[in-house]
């Protein structure tokens, strides 16, 4: 009898195991679902002061596809002019908050120009984003589809 019981413990401790990884998978591929898509630059802060952007700079987006790349179209207001420049990037999931992103050179996209860790947060719709390694600032964008 005492053996049947431990046979007993051991299955529903490994069915419980089992349901908790899936949930956790399940988790992971939610939040990773969320992240796909167009993203739109609403706030932004230097030293934890928020930096107000100019019309210009609000035209800025993040774009994260289901295949791992991306897009930056990245706006600003020089010489009189709103001007903008749309880089390639890469992304990955390095754990359940942080987003390892490569920037690809905008002259030759075969070379990499930065590889740089972010911490993330969704919520709400709301995508705020933060360099791992300096916070010095931090970037606050909205949903776009």
């Amino acid at each position: 009898m005492k053996y049947l019981n431990y046979i007993s413990l051991i299955f529903i401790t490994t069915i419980l195991l089992t349901s908790c990884d899936k949930d956790k998978d399940d988790v992971q591929v939610e939040e990773t679902e969320s992240l796909i898509g167009l993203w739109k630059i609403e706030r932004t802060f230097e030293e934890g002061e928020e930096v107000t952007i100019n019309d210009c700079g609000l035209k800025s987006t993040v774009e994260f596809k289901a295949d791992n790349t991306g897009v930056l179209n990245e706006h600003d207001f020089e010489d009189n002019i709103c001007s903008n420049e749309i880089v390639t990037l890469g992304w990955e999931k390095v754990d359940s908050n942080t987003l390892r992103i490569t920037i690809f050179d905008v002259d030759d996209p075969t070379y990499i120009d930065e590889i740089t860790d972010f911490t993330y947060v969704i919520e709400n719709e709301l995508l705020t984003v933060e360099p791992t390694t300096e916070r010095e600032w931090k970037a606050i964008y909205s949903k776009v589809n």
